[in-house]
């Protein structure tokens, strides 16, 4: 296909990229004013980086330090630490990163940007915040429970955490893993329903749906299934048909799994929860905050005595048998982990020192020594490490080697199919990348390769929405999942996780809520690595 305007001459644009940008400019006289007036209108192309944008702006002739440059910078660094989970900037941060790009002072007075004090918000999420805390502000208020009080033979700060759930129209539960959240979550429910009172329960994730239906025994919907989200063409974004003009039908609104939410979603579902409902949010407030801007629970809980809640303490499993819970209590306080391989049942420390060790030894354990010794499938066994691409022990590294393990048949099948630009094969673990509304397969979503047709397209069963999904060509945005990052499985659970660990990994492997989220992800619990790096 011949382009009108010769795309592909700029540095980096693929034909797909290229494709992309014919579409969202179609008349050719248009697409040539955007490209020497609007420039950085680029950035709304899926796909396209700043560092590219930038590039080709400069290769069109903008001047380095114009003014439409040091806008766009700015906000650019704005945006860049919205996805380091800042909402804000100090401003003399955001004049340092600035002038990375821009021998110049940041360009501030601009539409998408708020000053408020001493710091720069992206307006969006400066809107967001301060929406989430009059809302709040309005519901933290005594409510009145008329009814008899099951406690089901919860432990004492269980009973007592359901006694102030039942008198408060909003209220945090907080707890670390195996403090009985989930128990508790439970007998709620049940006091609900003796009641007669209506409910919905969400999650962030479907990984989290599923677990919770598992466990209380209850419906639960992803966030954005709750709020029916659908993709507008026109804008791009995505829209929520639940909302202040069409809010949520339930006299309780149940949120699991809260330090997953951001402020833009906690603020769409804020929008959807009428004045007659009250609302319930559980979390871990040591597990890593959102991927998105904001630390919302954490916020919701400082000492600022605005909000109601209660954190649960004391764990609920004191066999000595069972480790984990107490391991991760002990690695939440700064200790180190209680290591007894020869009793224990659910954590386990296999000590090894270079990454190439490490890398075998995760292999043997999935396909091979924790089958055959407890009788667990490979599929069940999820691998959780720091970093994406570099290493021995990174994701590529690991789903490369436990590819050619668990999935041999697929190099067979490459070898046998003219299939470019498609690197799966049936049998595959993957993982859903993005939100793909108009499939109804969210990101984070885990399943497996069944078939790939021969236009291309890939069948996958996905485990948590128990479902096959037909992916045509142009939508397959997947990844390899035996290996994961924390963020990528977090608000899920597995029945045992392997957790490699070596200073390969780099600076992410000592933060402690890194560490703690991913010990927390599994029933039971193998780390493989070095234990001075550990500690």
């Amino acid at each position: 296909m011949k382009m009108s305007i010769d795309l592909l001459s700029f540095a980096g644009i693929t034909p797909q990229l290229a494709r992309r940008i014919e579409k969202q400019w179609p008349d050719s006289k248009r697409l040539a004013e955007m490209l020497h007036e609007h420039r950085y209108d680029l950035l709304g192309v899926s796909g396209m980086g700043f560092a590219q944008a930038d590039r080709i702006a400069l290769q069109l002739g903008m001047k380095p330090d114009s003014t439409d440059r040091r806008r766009a910078v700015t906000v650019h660094v704005v945006k860049e630490a919205q996805s380091e989970g800042h909402t804000c900037l100090p401003l003399d941060k955001l004049a340092l990163r600035v002038k990375k790009y821009v021998a110049l002072e940041p360009e501030l007075h601009q539409r998408d940007l708020v000053i408020d004090g001493e710091f720069v918000s992206y307006a969006a999420n400066h809107r967001a915040e301060r929406y989430i805390a009059l809302r709040l502000f309005e519901m933290a208020q005594p409510a009145a429970w008329t009814h008899p009080i099951i406690t089901n033979g919860l432990a004492p700060d269980q009973a007592q955490a359901l006694k102030l759930i039942l008198h408060q129209k909003l209220f945090v539960l907080l707890g670390m893993a195996g403090t009985g959240k989930t128990t508790l979550l439970k007998t709620l429910l049940d006091n609900l329903d003796d009641a007669k009172e209506s409910y919905s329960v969400a999650t962030p994730t479907g990984k989290a749906s599923k677990r919770c239906e598992q466990l209380t025994g209850r419906e639960a919907k992803t966030i954005h299934r709750l709020l029916v989200a659908e993709y507008d063409e026109d804008s791009g974004r995505i829209l929520f048909r639940r909302n202040e003009a069409n809010p949520l039908d339930a006299d309780w609104i149940i949120l699991d799994e809260t330090s997953m939410v951001d402020v833009q979603l906690m603020q769409s579902l804020l929008r959807a929860i009428p004045p007659t409902s009250r609302l319930l949010l559980v979390g871990d407030p040591w597990q890593l905050p959102s991927v998105g801007a904001g630390d919302v629970l954490r916020d919701m809980t400082a000492d600022h005595g605005l909000i109601p809640y209660a954190t649960l303490q004391s764990l609920k499993r004191q066999d000595p048998a069972h480790l984990l819970a107490a391991n991760c209590g002990r690695v939440r306080r700064g200790q180190m982990v209680e290591v007894a391989n020869n009793r224990s049942e659910d954590f386990f420390f296999v000590e090894l020192g270079s990454g190439a060790d490490i890398a075998r030894e995760v292999v043997r354990l999935v396909a091979d020594q924790l089958p055959a010794k407890w009788d667990v499938a490979p599929d069940d066994i999820q691998v959780i490490t720091a970093r994406r691409q570099e290493g021995d022990i990174s994701c590529s590294a690991l789903n490369c080697a436990l590819r050619a393990r668990l999935n041999p048949g697929a190099a067979h099948f490459h070898a046998t199919r003219a299939l470019t630009n498609c690197p799966f094969a049936p049998g595959d673990r993957v993982i859903q990348l993005r939100n793909n509304y108009r499939l109804g397969v969210m990101n984070g979503e885990v399943g497996s390769v069944v078939e790939i047709c021969d236009h291309k397209e890939v069948k996958v069963w996905f485990d948590s929405i128990s479902e096959m999904v037909e992916i045509p060509p142009e939508r397959v945005e997947l990844d390899f999942a035996w290996a994961l990052t924390v963020h990528k499985f977090q608000g899920s659970q597995a029945p045992w996780v392997v957790l490699p660990i070596h200073s390969s990994a780099g600076a992410m492997v000592p933060r402690r809520r890194w560490l703690y989220t991913a010990l927390s992800r599994g029933v039971h619990c193998v780390v493989v690595g070095d234990s001075a790096e550990f500690e």
